[in-house]
Formats: C-alpha cells, structure tokens, sequence
C-alpha cells in the first residue's frame, strides 16, 4: 500500500519516502511474492526467501527502531514462525531416520 501512495500520511508516497524505507520497501514488495510462490510449490529456495525477507523485517524493526519505527510484534511473529518451521523441519528430519531404522 505504501508502493502505491494510498495510505494516511504525508511522507508516505514512494518518491517522498526517505531512501531506506524505498529500499526496505521495494526488496520486500518483490521478495514476499516470490517466498510465497516458493512456499506454494513447496520448493527449498521458498523457505530461503521468506526467511531472509523475515530476518530483514525484523533487523528494520528490532534493530534500526528510529529508522523504521518499533514494531515488536512483527518481530516476535518472525522469530515464533521460524522457531515453527524449524521445530517441524527437525521433527520430519526425525520421523525420516526413525523410519529407515
């Protein structure tokens, strides 16, 4: 929504935006999409994706707050669907090898 210029604000149309929210925002915009269509076909390269573009937020967000705001809650989410996906990666990765046992 940001991209397109229709949200509340002054600043917030893209060429009045400051440099770090186009680069921050462009890069996202592009590679959400793309994570989600790799989620879809359940290709390795999805999860790649999604989990730099869920790093990337939560560096903006946790780590640059005067920049990009505190957002502690987008943060959290990241980091609890990592822990998911990790938990659930092990958990088939042992169900794998009990089962060639």
């Amino acid at each position: 929504i940001r991209l397109s210029g229709v949200f509340p604000g002054a600043n917030w149309r893209f060429d009045l935006m400051p440099p770090y929210w186009q680069v921050a925002a462009s890069s996202l915009a592009v590679l959400f999409p793309f994570a989600a269509i790799g989620l879809w076909l359940t290709a390795s390269w999805g999860a790649v994706i999604w989990f730099a573009c869920a790093v990337a937020e939560i560096v903006m967000y946790v780590g640059f707050p005067d920049l990009f705001g505190a957002k502690p809650m987008i943060a959290l989410s990241h980091g609890l669907v990592i822990l998911l996906y990790v938990g659930f990666r092990v958990a088939i990765a042992w169900q794998k090898r009990r089962a060639e046992a």
